[in-house]
């Protein structure tokens, strides 16, 4: 999860991994309707190959804040 800034709006975004199975045109609607459900927040998607992302073997940071402190 990345979060930045465009003037003054707060943007998230989700780097999500699809299993083969999952199809993106299925997932995508109802997995921003349920995030915004859960957090009344809105959200940009990206999809990616399952396994495509960094794994970690020690704890990481899985959130970004990209905004500037001021």
């Amino acid at each position: 999860m990345i979060v930045d800034k465009q003037g003054d709006i707060d943007r998230i975004k989700l780097k999500v991994e699809l299993m083969p199975e999952a199809g993106r045109p299925d997932i995508e609607p109802l997995l921003k309707d349920q995030l915004r459900l859960k957090t009344n927040l809105g959200y940009r998607i990206e999809f990616y190959d399952y396994g495509s992302l960094p794994r970690y073997d020690v704890k990481a940071k899985r959130f970004k804040d990209l905004r500037k402190k001021g």
